[in-house]
């Protein structure tokens, strides 16, 4: 499940990824596994609102810059926590 949901991101294919990275949480089992498609659904669903927010041209200059800056921390974190 997680190599079919890396598959359909490479395709660009998001609604398959988050949904195949979610079939793979609820799985369980193998926990480095499971965590990884945690952080990798958080980022994938943080990049679509963010890329969303730019299109329609709502967000400033200073708020581009933040949200540009957040850290791949902040998201394993996120991350950790859902999976416990």
């Amino acid at each position: 499940m997680f190599y079919l949901a890396q598959t359909h991101d490479l395709l660009n294919d998001n609604a398959a990824t988050l949904a195949m990275y979610q079939k793979r949480i609820d799985a369980g089992g193998w926990q480095q596994e499971v965590v990884e498609a945690h952080m990798r659904r958080v980022r994938k669903e943080r990049c679509q609102w963010r890329s969303a927010q730019l299109q329609r041209g709502e967000l400033a200059g200073a708020h581009r810059q933040a949200l540009g800056q957040w850290s791949c921390r902040a998201v394993a974190v996120v991350a950790l926590h859902a999976a416990t």
